[in-house]
């Protein structure tokens, strides 16, 4: 797409990492502290136009997929953060406690999604994360 951009205009668009691996590199180089503070502008300034919370929460499933869903956690509460009015964030955050063994936070995660959409299915867990159909 780059070169046939050269050819047609003569001019092209910077190459950039994938998202999730700049919003990786970006919370190891900033902590969670000011990561929480400034990967927003950090990730416009840096041209990146994928909707954020999608990036972050391809991040999240690539930790769980990689064993590390307690390092997850922090990625999906930093979306309950940045959308506390939205159930699915609240799916993925039961999600990663879910993944991370921590089944009754992720009970209580759930529950916050049914809370502001009664109507709403876990995206990730076929019985919504209920402990009695364990």
């Amino acid at each position: 797409m780059r070169l046939r951009s050269l050819v047609v205009s003569g001019q092209y668009s910077e190459v950039k990492l994938p998202a999730t691996i700049f919003a990786c590199q970006t919370y190891l180089r900033l902590a969670e502290k000011l990561f929480n503070e400034q990967f927003v502008v950090a990730y416009q300034q840096a041209g990146y136009q994928t909707f954020i919370g999608k990036t972050i929460t391809d991040l999240a499933r690539e930790l769980i997929a990689a064993n590390k869903a307690n390092d997850a956690i922090y990625f999906f509460k930093y979306l309950t953060d940045m959308y506390p009015h939205h159930a699915e964030v609240y799916d993925g955050l039961a999600y990663g406690y879910f993944s991370a063994g921590r089944y009754q936070e992720a009970e209580a995660a759930f529950a916050k999604a049914k809370v502001l959409n009664a109507d709403y299915n876990s995206q990730f867990n076929a019985v919504n994360y209920d402990a009695t159909s364990k």
